[in-house]
């Protein structure tokens, strides 16, 4: 009875050592990927992530697809100048190929005379209003497609005056 009882035991055992060396062999790192010798060619950089291209105006298009763009030129604006009237960018967005009569914007000012929170500025495309706003309590620039009020505008209250 002896014997059967040690050839179980070593089986056992055998059978531990089996599992275990199973169990590690599953936990060790995968083996490094295979780096290019110095002597390899260059492999082609056709497959190579692409930088996207930059927004551009969609002339005749919708605000949807005008307002990268849009928030581009505005962003721009005030990147170079934080405190940017509302006519500059009026302005950038008129050379950006806007229209300006198309275009509502707020006051840099508040009625009785201290520097406005924030300022607004609008591109009326089709029946979509391109809005952009900034200023110190905006906490940079923020855009968005809406649509136009009741009375077709893209602002309520009081605008600046846009001429030419």
């Amino acid at each position: 009875m002896s014997t059967r009882i040690a050839v179980a035991d070593r089986a056992g055992r055998c059978a531990a050592v089996i599992a275990a060396a199973l169990l590690l062999a599953g936990c060790t790192a995968p083996a490094a990927p295979e780096r290019p010798s110095a002597s390899s060619s260059p492999q082609s950089t056709s497959g190579a992530p692409q930088a996207p291209a930059a927004p551009a105006l969609v002339p005749g298009g919708s605000a949807e697809e005008n307002l990268p763009y849009f928030e581009q030129v505005v962003d721009a604006v005030v990147a170079a100048d934080a405190e940017a009237p509302g006519t500059s960018v009026v302005d950038a967005l008129v050379a950006g190929g806007f229209a300006k009569e198309s275009m509502q914007l707020t006051a840099d000012e508040t009625s009785i005379g201290l520097d406005a929170d924030t300022v607004v500025v609008s591109v009326k495309l089709g029946e979509s209003c391109l809005l952009g706003q900034y200023g110190p309590k905006s906490d940079g620039v923020h855009a968005v497609v809406a649509a136009p009020i009741a009375t077709g505008a893209c602002l309520v209250g009081r605008t600046v005056p846009l001429e030419g």
